[in-house]
């Protein structure tokens, strides 16, 4: 059985965001079903949009559970919340620099990718 204080920290820990309506709907859902009466960590919004020179160490995370989208472009201007090296329009791209910039030290990502991503083969 679940303590008071192992669902505070629970409802803590989770959090995530979500550019598209429908996937933050289920996401929202999906939460309240399984004990998150309240996911106000859930935010519709786009993760790329906030400059990576604002987060601070208290931005950073554990661990990382994503499905980013692959093939897709943003929108003018985001690119510029990255550093020169890393400005692309390509969000597959954008994701996983953002996703190495908010890791703590030794900390773990699940992420999916499509073939031939890391290595440009298959497709």
């Amino acid at each position: 059985m679940k303590s008071v204080e192992d669902e505070k920290v629970l409802k803590r820990s989770v959090s995530g965001t979500e550019k598209k309506s429908l996937p933050h709907l289920l996401c929202t859902t999906n939460m309240i079903l399984h004990g998150i009466d309240v996911p106000v960590n859930i935010v519709h919004g786009n993760s790329l949009a906030r400059p990576l020179r604002d987060y601070t160490e208290s931005d950073r995370v554990e661990v990382v559970v994503t499905n980013p989208p692959f093939g897709g472009q943003e929108e003018d201007g985001i690119e510029k919340n990255f550093p020169a090296a890393y400005q692309t329009r390509e969000t597959a791209d954008l994701f996983l620099v953002m996703i190495m910039h908010r890791l703590k030290a030794g900390g773990r990502c699940a992420i999916v990718l499509p073939d031939g991503f890391l290595f440009g083969e298959g497709g």
